[in-house]
């Protein structure tokens, strides 16, 4: 009988693959030089300028994703990363759930696939309309092992968060509490 359901157990795992679902996590693209490219230094290993090892965190990039100033937050000594044309971001393991960024720069589309550098099934796709200034953007999704992000210009990208939806900057937020006390005020007014 325990060969049996080992046998089954085993049929199991790979009749269903598995997905990464850890901790959430959040890259914020500080750790490199300005101007390094990132490619494998959130898989263990080095940006194109030598820096690393990074941190395995099982994410690489084309060589299209570089470290630019500032922010999401606006901080001269932050950073984020710029990104141009076709720029991939591939996952060691397919990611399911809540995957999100911040993003500012031209219209911008993601398409994601089950498998990596762009490659295997479609998954879906987001069309995301140019912004003046970092906003937030994201969703759960099914299984999925890259994105490739499509700009026909110019964007940054920061606080690309696996596992978790991320929340609008501080003064966005205050903003928007602000706007929902003066509509509520306006409302009651009526």
């Amino acid at each position: 009988m325990r060969t049996s359901a080992s046998v089954i157990t085993l049929a199991f795992l790979l009749a269903f693959p598995q997905t990464a679902k850890a901790t959430p996590f959040s890259i914020g693209f500080q750790e490199v030089q300005p101007l390094e490219a990132f490619l494998n230094f959130y898989n263990g290993g080095f940006g194109s300028l030598g820096t690393g090892p990074g941190p395995n965190l099982g994410v690489t990039f084309t060589s299209q994703w570089v470290q630019v100033q500032p922010d999401v937050y606006g901080s001269p000594t932050g950073a984020s990363a710029g990104i141009s044309s076709t720029s991939t971001m591939s996952l060691a393991v397919p990611f399911s759930g809540p995957f999100s960024f911040y993003y500012d720069g031209g219209a911008l589309t993601v398409n994601f696939f089950d498998g990596a550098n762009g490659s295997g099934n479609f998954i879906g796709q987001w069309n995301l309309p140019s912004a003046g200034v970092f906003i937030p953007t994201g969703a759960a999704l099914p299984a999925f092992q890259s994105a490739v992000f499509i700009s026909p210009g110019a964007n940054r990208i920061d606080a690309l968060t696996f596992g978790a939806l991320v929340i609008p900057e501080p003064g966005t937020f205050v903003l928007s509490l602000f706007s929902l006390g003066l509509l509520a005020a306006l409302t009651r007014r009526n």
